[in-house]
């Protein structure tokens, strides 16, 4: 009897380690095809409303959790498609 009982919280200590032990995050890779502005960025950064922005040599690029917003020359005002270095500046709150 004390073997089967043994046996039983073996069984329940080992299920409740499989539970807890399971990823709190998944990984996706995101591609152009997933409407990302180019597979090469050379800056990321978050902003305050928590929208992702990319830079690349082919324009701009800003993620909102689902979908790509892209700025490049035929899109938008900025003069260059080669984003190197994304500026932010946050303000300090009071």
């Amino acid at each position: 009897m004390k073997q089967v009982i043994i046996l039983f919280f073996c069984l329940i200590l080992g299920g409740y380690q499989l539970i807890l032990s399971q990823p709190l995050y998944t990984f996706k890779r995101l591609t152009v095809a997933d409407g990302l502005v180019s597979n090469y960025i050379v800056d990321i950064i978050q902003d305050k409303q928590g929208y992702i922005w990319m830079a690349s040599e082919s324009g701009l690029c800003k993620f909102d959790g689902k979908n790509f917003t892209t700025y490049n020359t035929s899109n938008s005002n900025i003069k260059g498609n080669a984003h190197n270095v994304l500026y932010y500046n946050e303000i300090p709150m009071r």
